[in-house]
């Protein structure tokens, strides 16, 4: 009888034993939820089309940008958003425009941006820049790539610009300049930045309702050029800064006084060519008419200082 009962117990414990070793091996390990794709953060750091950055908002899409490189590969660089969440994104094209690279957001951070661009330096350095915009006033940044646009370097903020609302990139390798527009209406100033260095800075004009800011270079020419609104705010003129000693003195030239008020802004564009000994530069812009808007053109003749009667291209 004793013997019986020894056996139960054993046949039980076992039998107890067996259950607990078969649940725990029927236990799985809970499964990790895979990140949704729409709400991974962004690249942290350098970034590379091997990690793009899924867009969550599509949004409205404003201040496109474009540049070509040495190479003849396109870069790209667009804000987009709604309300006060804005990102910058890139993209590029390594056959000349044909196909086009996933879209990776270089802003690191959500926000109300503006003004954003992609530039390059002859020398195949790239750049994008954009303004981030706060309670606590507006703040010029940038990323920037050494290879064609496959790395950018971290977000870094342009120090030295206390209100801009206005930018451009022009320069070499060496020497990237930066021409930028600085406080309010009343009281603007194009200021130039050499090499990303705030102690390089300075002031080339100081005048009321500077507006926007286009800037163009070769060989030993560098250009900026910028647009006075009147005080009356029914005209304006062109004002263009030139030097021709690698940007250390500029010359300022007045062109096409009391023309009627471009449309916007960014409604204007500079470029310029080197043809024998003569940098030629030349221009379009929107002007108004009585009845709309034209598309005007004209360009420099044999220096910066003469330039050819506007032409009406479009209307």
């Amino acid at each position: 009888m004793k013997n019986a009962c020894i056996l139960r117990v054993i046949a039980i414990t076992t039998m107890i034993l067996m259950l607990s070793a078969f649940s725990a091996g029927c236990k799985q390990k809970p499964k990790e939820i895979d990140k949704d794709p729409e709400t991974v953060a962004p690249p942290q750091g350098r970034i590379t089309f091997g990690d793009p950055f899924p867009v969550t908002e599509k949004g409205e899409l404003f201040a496109p940008s474009l540049t070509v490189d040495p190479s003849g590969n396109v870069h790209i660089a667009y804000i987009r958003g709604e309300g006060p969440i804005h990102r910058v994104f890139y993209v590029n094209s390594k056959d000349a425009g044909d196909n086009f690279s996933h879209e990776i957001q270089l802003s690191e951070k959500d926000g109300n941006k503006e003004n954003g661009i992609v530039a390059g330096t002859s020398g195949g350095s790239l750049y994008s820049m954009w303004v981030n915009k706060s309670d606590i006033g507006s703040k010029l940044v940038y990323r920037q790539s050494g290879d064609g646009g496959k790395i950018f370097t971290r977000e870094t903020q342009f120090n030295g610009a206390k209100n801009p609302h206005d930018f451009a990139l022009t320069g070499d390798e060496k020497n990237p300049m930066v021409f930028y527009i600085n406080g309010s209406q009343s009281n603007t100033t194009m200021m130039l930045n050499r090499g990303f260095n705030p102690e390089s800075e300075i002031s080339l004009l100081t005048e009321s309702g500077l507006k926007g800011v286009k800037a163009a270079s070769h060989t030993k020419g560098i250009f900026a050029l910028t647009l006075k609104r009147s005080e009356t705010a029914t005209g304006g003129a062109f004002i263009l800064l030139s030097s021709t000693d690698g940007g250390k003195t500029f010359t300022p030239y007045t062109l096409f006084n009391g023309m009627l008020f471009p449309v916007y802004k960014n409604s204007y564009n500079i470029a310029v060519t080197r043809e024998d000994t003569v940098n030629r530069l030349h221009m379009i812009w929107l002007e108004r008419t009585g009845s709309g808007v034209r598309l005007m053109y004209a360009r420099s003749m044999e220096t910066v200082a003469k330039w050819t009667e506007p032409t009406i291209i479009a209307e």
